[in-house]
């Protein structure tokens, strides 16, 4: 707001991010003062918006506002141009004070700090979108009922709902910014106007392991009849590990049939993965406790293919971004969620490994196995984006060689494809070739024990 050149009617915000996209006032009334901390406003009304020759995407994109607003009153911060521009990007102020992220449908919070100085993140990524109010992360994460858009060009304030507020500044990036770039922002708008945003670097660091992919992953390792093939240090309540099921983080227990989220449930309470030793020997070995993160799902695609159970691929724009077989966005959110839920309890994630086993069904299609690679690099570096954090060591498990090649005729490309986009992304090739198959495609329990076992003093 202290930026700015024209004249009433006809102001023009400045962008000083030096590409050029300078906001033309088109209507309503804009009044320069001053605001927080000696800095300067502008005081808008219901009808003044501000255009670009700036043309975004429904997502990604990072839309900060700062300012403050009236309570109850309708606002806009920032969109698509148009008296719709609501249905495919829109940020602001709906009735009763809801902060809403527009995609055709939306997500709201209803922010009860209005009157004050605030700070306004909408954070839409392929896989998910948040609302931040004061750097907190809200509960609210319903996918968009739309594919993305076309490039389309974006406003301050817009026609649909006005800047009717007092606006500081709008800070726009088009990609998803990371939990330490959030921090930079926070900091940055803390010493300007004298607010006190949390940072995420002044929570407790908790180690954090990512685990996804399909069914062996999940965990098709038989438990026995009362858990009779789980070594008995692992059954019941492993302490020091804790898991993330279902929007609640919870004590890792063998026995509460939670440890298999995003899968069929039916299949719980008598398989398991991995993590059930991966937890514990890792949170063992280090001496503190682990947090486990795990959304896998059986039968799905990498490569973009909704004939399965669904697929992984992030930039697929034949679907809906919350279409139930884009399973990308179920990992993204449930993280985001996770994400929320550490903060609430002042801590953040400190992501020690990520693990990627799944590979089996684009063996069942030429062209998705010999597209793995690349497929696998634009999914993991487009997740990562998402997830807002690197992990400090990346494992891709490699299909068991000896899975069944009639039903899975491309095994052998999709193994060479798993090697050649671990060296990609500096990853650990994992093979578990040693293992015994139960089926023609999972390893059984004493692979899944090992795997475990094995990573678990890898990290």
């Amino acid at each position: 707001a202290d930026s700015y050149s024209g004249s009433p009617g006809s102001y023009v915000f400045t962008d000083l991010s030096g590409n050029g996209y300078h906001m033309t006032q088109q209507g309503g009334t804009l009044t320069p003062g001053m605001a927080a901390n000696g800095q300067a406003k502008f005081t808008g009304n219901a009808t003044a918006r501000l255009t670009s020759a700036l043309t975004l995407k429904a997502w990604p994109v990072t839309i900060i506002t700062v300012g403050k607003k009236t309570a109850g009153a309708t606002c806009g911060f920032f969109g698509h141009v148009g008296a719709a521009g609501y249905d495919t990007l829109w940020h602001g102020f709906e009735g009763s004070d809801q902060c809403s992220i527009y995609n055709h449908n939306r997500i709201f919070t209803v922010d009860g700090g209005v009157g004050s100085d605030q700070c306004w993140i909408a954070r839409i990524g392929y896989g998910g979108r948040i609302s931040i109010i004061n750097s907190i992360i809200q509960n609210a994460f319903t996918g968009a009922d739309i594919v993305n858009s076309s490039l389309i060009a974006t406003s301050i304030g817009t026609e649909y709902r006005g800047l009717n507020m007092d606006w500081y500044e709008c800070m726009v990036w088009d990609r998803t910014l990371s939990l330490t770039e959030l921090d930079e922002v926070s900091a940055y708008i803390n010493t300007r106007y004298a607010m006190s945003l949390p940072l995420w670097s002044s929570y407790a660091e908790v180690d954090v392991l990512a685990l996804g992919g399909q069914s062996n992953m999940s965990g098709r390792g038989l438990r026995g009849v009362a858990d009779a093939n789980i070594p008995v240090a692992y059954r019941g309540a492993q302490s020091n590990v804790k898991i993330y099921y279902n929007s609640v983080i919870e004590t890792y227990n063998l026995s509460s049939n939670h440890h298999m989220y995003g899968d069929n449930p039916a299949l719980e309470a008598a398989n398991t993965g991995c993590d059930v030793v991966l937890g514990k020997d890792y949170a063992d070995r280090i001496g503190r406790d682990v947090y486990i993160f795990k959304d896998a799902r059986g039968s799905t695609f990498l490569a973009p293919d909704a004939t399965a159970n669904g697929f992984w691929d992030p930039l697929d724009n034949s679907l809906t971004m919350a279409n139930a077989q884009r399973w990308y966005w179920n990992f993204v959110t449930s993280w985001l969620d996770f994400l929320r839920i550490l903060q609430s309890t002042n801590n953040r994630p400190s992501l020690k490994a990520w693990l990627w086993y799944q590979g089996e069904q684009d063996a069942t299609v030429s062209a998705y196995a010999s597209a793995y690679a690349v497929n696998g690099q634009n999914f993991s570096t487009q997740l990562f984006k998402e997830m807002g954090v690197t992990p400090e060591k990346k494992f891709i498990i490699r299909i068991h060689k000896d899975i069944d090649i009639i039903i899975h005729p491309y095994r052998d490309v999709v193994r060479t494809q798993e090697a050649t986009w671990a060296t990609a992304i500096g990853a650990t090739l994992v093979s578990v070739d040693t293992a015994t198959l139960s089926d023609t495609a999972h390893i059984d329990i004493n692979g899944q024990l090992a795997l475990g076992a094995g990573i678990a003093v890898a990290i």
